[in-house]
């Protein structure tokens, strides 16, 4: 006589796992990563910047590195804001700016920009909202939890190093196989 039904499910959920039945895919319309205060570097003598910046995913979604987890990670889209800390009072000197995702090390990947921006009718805006057109699967640059981006700005920027918050905004489908947990 079996006194918990759980426990006789548990050989058959067993057996199961192997075949990909104890799956459940998961999807958010929209994960958000933000960089309070991140210190951009001063412009150069022609008024660009150009800078890469490495991202932790697994800080802010840590199921990224979770064994038995397959996902798709796209960039939906980039927010950069002034604070009043910021050092400057709004972003006018901003005239075109550009994200690209770098290639992990020792892999073929492209290096596609995955946002572009250029100055609209706001002359003298506090912040900019640029949506990503690509749609592009970052799973595959996504290495040891972290994701790494080329910043290029061009305009007449401060030259000394300024601080804004950045803000990503991504669509995330995780596919967990609970096969592999058990």
């Amino acid at each position: 006589m079996i006194r918990n039904p759980l426990a006789a499910l548990l050989p058959v959920a067993l057996a199961l796992s192997g075949c990909g039945v104890l799956t459940a895919k998961l999807e958010a319309k929209t994960v958000c990563a933000t960089l309070a205060d991140y210190q951009l570097p001063g412009s150069d003598e022609s008024g660009a910047i150009d800078t890469d910046v490495t991202y932790d995913l697994g800080d802010s979604v840590p199921i990224v590195s979770d064994s038995g987890t397959a996902y798709d990670l796209k960039l939906q889209s980039v927010e950069l804001s002034l604070g009043s800390d910021s050092g400057l009072t709004d972003l006018g000197g901003l005239e075109a700016a550009s994200v690209g995702i770098l290639a992990p090390p020792g892999t073929a990947l492209p290096e596609p920009v995955l946002i572009s921006y250029a100055r609209g009718a706001d002359l003298h805006p506090t912040s900019i909202v640029v949506d990503s057109p690509t749609g592009l699967d970052l799973q595959p640059y996504v290495l040891s939890k972290t994701v790494s981006l080329h910043v290029h700005a061009a305009g007449t920027l401060p030259t000394q190093p300024w601080h804004a918050t950045m803000k990503a905004c991504f669509a995330l489908e995780v596919t967990l196989d609970y096969g592999k947990k058990l």
